[in-house]
């Protein structure tokens, strides 16, 4: 189907300035007047702003004076409230101005006629940073203060803390977008918190023998009682919210709804064990998300994003389009009050705060994690048209609603994407004298004045455990724990026995176990609850107090089979350190029935390494997996833990006498190979000839050779086999690797050849992939031109190819030429000199312009789908084709033609930071180039072209770099024409008019 020309924006006018094309070649004219901007609203006229589904509306709880710039809220067992004011944000602008003094508070808001709105407030903390989250405990509060966690307690009754001290420090602040934030009391009596991106190496002042704990892409857990912390699951940005079950939920700029499928801590007891990015988007995210604002886009919002793509900046891109989409996700939580109708229970609102827009979503359970579904069709369930109107946080309240914490600011932007002319006509305080605490109510909502916990004896908080509002649950939970009366025992169990609420029977279990009162009977009696959740903890619990003893593997092994996928999960986690044959019979059978979900497979790879090889075994010896493909994938990845491990078993120990399944057999041998590779002492050592020479191994080898030269074997079959005889000398196998390198062959078999014959690191290897070079797929040509340029014996083989014209210079990437441009050889730095010095980052912008009427071409939508499918897929997913590398092709759908024709003809112009090129330089010489998506102790994972993963121990690492660029290289414009160019950018706007 072909359409007409692309619309050219021609014209932009902003207080009165014309704007020209962004892709003109002229500059970018000079503002002149400052933005318009609309008035702040008082509270009255700015509850008539707001827009609600369901009849809901809001009601003003506080309002400045009393609080200004709030972004979290805690309230206290006698219902006054602690505010986070973050009056100094965003200051400083820039990262080399000087800080201004801390002005920044924590607030205590008190309603004396108990009406629900505050009637006065004292300064309990001042002298605060970028202080971003409160919680209550023992009469005072934690407050988080990066670098620090400070203690704050009134002893006197003025309101204002008289004790405060240092808890735990170490957060980095590097940036005010990405502090630690969002302290919450978790079921088992310990404060879990978001590190968010600055991360940082935590240590507790009055604690030295708690060893320093990195945090970096983690989150935090911190124990007051027992002066503790500890790493998490975790890595996203500014909220994060239980469900009533312990599930933990966060957003991330463009990722409103993420949830942790996987604790951290079982996992790090194998240092083997390659651990992923442990959050799930269990909704929908960035720009294929919509988001349905009503108030005007910001003129300074709507000029940088037409003018952005002309000026030569480098800013980090978190907001770029003002409208249509999700980019400043913000506040995540679950709501768990008592007033709302009850499908809204368990709903997730989150907001936008760039949008003025609070969104609701409902929560779907899927397998052991969720999938989040939008609750309201092409609206939000709140939005106001007022441009000040800032949502960045919530509290599920002591009314049973939620309170909406609205920092009520004219800009909240991160100052370091506002190019500096721009900003410097803004006014990025305006409005710190402001603030809003709003009740979100629903139809017919009626109150009911605030308990005075706090005045309870510990048997009424007993009874509060069976509340459906979880402020009061929680809080009679808290002071229970702080309380530490252990008379109330019978209390607890006389309540788990005679209530039909499972909530409180899970509340009676964790009070228990925090007043060191559980005893086996309660935790067994847990285990066998009618409702999952219960069961799930209950077994948490087991493996925390009774980890050794028989019961409690006898206990995982029944509940290994129960019908809850999250009670599973949890078996899995404690019969991982059992030894006994039972055990590993009971992991076994879940491996058969669980191997399809990726969560599952890594809590069962989850294991001590040396338990790994006992349950290789077992899987082995009855390969019936309900998903084969998962089961081959999970038997990979134990067997490569056997093989990297310090143990002496081959699969000749490990594979039964029956004949495995091929795909089993193949996956079994290709990860223990792959493990064998890491343990370099341990492969040197090994009698390789004595394995080549059994008859079991030649009888695989020659099944190898059987799948690989036919085409009509399984996929995944071929590309296991490739590994199996790439232990042959080079001679014996060069001429079927070069037959797959064949444009006959499947692209992933194509790769997998190139690497294999790449690994052999000779000459005659080299040369093998020079001489066939310009036969080879896009991919594998890429994946060559790495091989050669991080090899340094093979650095001059790439320089002479060429100089013969063999390989282009533009074929070599960004990141990989500056690497050859600092080569400490000086001949070969020489070279490099003369073939990638004049075009190490120049001319994108002559690119450019050379293009300024590409997108006046009549276009094809589906022209550009195969040309997407033939240049993008290795590292872009369209329609099921292609790999997860880079963004999902989905996500650019609502961006502005202009934009997506600069990023990809100058894609270093502005690269997000989860995209950034890094290099990692090994001891032996060599250098791995891809995406950082995973660190561990242990290990680091690059994450590269075709979805590859370069597992790096990090004893093996020399240097690990971030390069600033994109893993996207440059020079498209000599691989398509500018009619493709046209095509492609046509199809990635309308994907959907393009026939399935």
């Amino acid at each position: 189907m072909m359409r007409p020309a692309l619309p050219l924006l021609s014209v932009l006018v902003v207080s009165g300035l014309l704007v020209s094309s962004p892709l003109a070649a002229q500059p970018t004219a000079p503002i002149v007047e400052e933005f318009s901007n609309p008035p702040p609203l008082e509270p009255a006229e700015a509850l008539k702003a707001f827009r609600l589904q369901g009849g809901f509306s809001m009601e003003l709880v506080a309002a400045e004076p009393l609080t200004v710039d709030p972004v979290d809220v805690a309230y206290d067992e006698s219902g006054r409230a602690y505010v986070v004011e973050m009056r100094g944000y965003p200051l400083p602008e820039k990262p080399d101005q000087t800080r201004p003094d801390p002005i920044s508070q924590v607030r205590l808001l008190v309603d004396d006629d108990n009406d629900g709105r505050f009637d006065r407030s004292t300064v309990f903390v001042d002298k605060l940073d970028w202080p971003t989250s409160v919680c209550c405990w023992k009469g005072g509060v934690f407050i988080l203060d990066a670098p620090d966690v400070w203690y704050a307690r009134d002893t006197d009754g003025d309101g204002v803390a008289d004790e405060r001290r240092k808890v735990l420090t170490g957060f980095k602040k590097e940036n005010v977008q990405a502090l630690a934030n969002s302290l919450k009391w978790g079921l088992d009596h310990r404060i879990h918190g978001a590190a968010s991106g600055n991360g940082g190496t935590l240590t507790i002042p009055d604690n030295p023998k708690q060893a320093a704990v990195s945090v970096t892409r983690r989150d935090f857990i911190f124990d007051p009682v027992a002066g503790t912390v500890e790493a998490a699951s975790g890595g996203a940005r500014f909220g994060a919210s239980f469900d009533d079950w312990g599930n933990r939920f966060l957003c991330n700029i463009r990722n409103p709804i993420q949830h942790v499928p996987l604790p951290l801590a079982p996992l790090l007891r194998n240092p083997l064990l390659p651990i992923p990015s442990l959050l799930h988007d269990a909704a929908e995210s960035g720009e294929t998300l919509p988001v349905f604002r009503i108030s005007p886009v910001e003129a300074w919002r709507e000029y940088r994003a037409r003018r952005w793509v002309q000026e030569r900046v480098n800013y980090p891109r978190s907001e770029l389009v003002g409208a249509g989409f999700f980019t400043s996700s913000s506040g995540v939580t679950v709501y768990r009050g008592d007033q709302y109708p009850e499908d809204l229970y368990g709903n997730v609102f989150v907001a936008d705060v760039a949008a003025n827009i609070v969104h609701r979503e409902r929560l779907i359970p899927d397998g052991v994690t969720f999938r989040a579904v939008r609750t309201e069709a092409e609206a939000e369930f709140l939005a106001s048209t007022d441009n000040w109107f800032r949502p960045v946080n919530f509290v599920n309240a002591p009314d049973g609603t939620l309170h909406v914490v609205d920092m009520y600011r004219l800009n909240i932007e991160h100052p370091w994407s506002i190019p500096d002319d721009i900003r410097a006509r803004m006014d990025l305080t305006a409005g710190d004298d402001r603030g809003r605490l709003w009740r979100l109510v629903p139809p017919g909502y009626q109150r009911a004045p605030t308990p005075r916990l706090g005045d309870f004896d510990s048997a009424a908080l007993v009874a509060e455990l069976a509340s459906r509002n979880s402020w009061r649950r929680e809080t009679a939970h808290r002071l229970l724990h702080e309380r530490q009366d252990t008379s109330i025992a019978p209390a607890l169990r006389a309540l788990r026995d005679g209530s039909d609420e499972p909530l409180a029977r899970l509340h009676v279990l964790w009070t228990l176990v925090g007043l060191r009162q559980a005893t086996w009977d309660d935790v067994a009696i847990a285990t066998r609850d009618s409702h999952g959740g219960v069961r799930e903890n209950a077994l948490v619990v087991l493996d925390r107090l009774f980890p050794e003893d028989p019961r409690t593997t006898e206990v995982a092994i029944a509940l290994s089979r129960d019908e809850a996928p999250r009670v599973r999960l949890q078996a899995a986690f404690a019969l991982g350190n059992a030894e006994t044959p039972e055990a590993t019979a009971a992991l076994a059978e879940l491996a058969r029935r669980d191997s399809g979900d990726p969560w599952m497979r890594l809590a069962l790879a989850s294991t001590p390494p040396g338990r790994a090889e006992p349950l290789v075994r077992a899987y082995a010896a009855t390969p019936t997996f309900a998903d084969p493909a998962g089961g081959a994938t999970l038997l990979r990845d134990l067997s490569r833990i056997v093989g990297q491990s310090d143990s002496a078993a081959s699969p000749l120990d490990l594979i039964p006498s029956t004949l495995l399944p091929l795909e089993f057999e193949f996956a079994l041998w290709s990860g223990w190979m792959e493990g064998l590779q890491k343990n370099r002492n341990r492969a040197k050592s090994f009698d390789w000839t004595g394995l080549r020479a059994s008859p079991n191994w030649k009888s695989l080898e020659a099944r190898a050779r059987r799948v690989l030269e036919d085409p009509a074997a399984l996929l995944a079959s071929r590309l296991q086999a490739v590994p199996l005889l790439q232990q042959n000398p080079l001679d014996s196998v060069a001429g079927l690797f070069v037959e797959l390198l064949s444009p006959r062959a499947p692209r992933e078999l194509q790769l997998a050849a190139g690497r294999a014959i790449a690994a052999y690191g000779t000459p005659e290897a080299g040369r093998i992939l020079v001489d066939r070079y310009r036969t080879l797929s896009p991919v594998v040509r890429m994946e060559v031109v790495d091989q050669l340029a991080s090899r340094p014996a093979w650095q001059p083989l790439l320089f002479e190819s060429i100089d013969a014209g063999t390989i282009r210079a533009t074929d070599v990437p960004p990141a990989r030429r500056a690497l050859l441009l600092r080569a400490t050889d000086p001949a070969l730095k020489t070279r490099a000199e003369a073939l990638f010095g004049s075009a190490a980052v120049s001319g994108r912008q002559s690119v450019l312009d050379s293009h300024a009427r590409t997108l006046d071409l009549p276009s094809d939508p589906d022209r550009g789908l195969a040309v997407v499918r033939r240049e993008c897929a290795q590292c872009h997913k369209s329609r099921d084709v292609g790999y997860d590398v880079g963004p999902p092709l989905a996500s650019v759908r609502n961006r502005s033609p202009q934009e997506l024709l600069v990023h990809i003809l100058d894609p270093n112009r502005e690269v997000g930071p989860n995209f950034v090129d890094h290099v990692a330089v090994l001891k032996d010489g060599r250098s791995l180039t891809g995406l950082l998506v995973s660190e561990t102790e242990t290990q680091i994972v690059l994450l590269r072209p075709q979805g590859l993963r370069e597992e790096v121990p990090r004893a093996d690492l020399e240097e690990l770099v971030s390069t600033g660029k994109s893993l996207m290289p440059e020079g498209l414009e000599q691989k398509l024409t500018a009619q493709e160019l046209a095509d492609v950018i046509d199809y990635l706007l309308h994907p959907d008019a393009v026939a399935k």
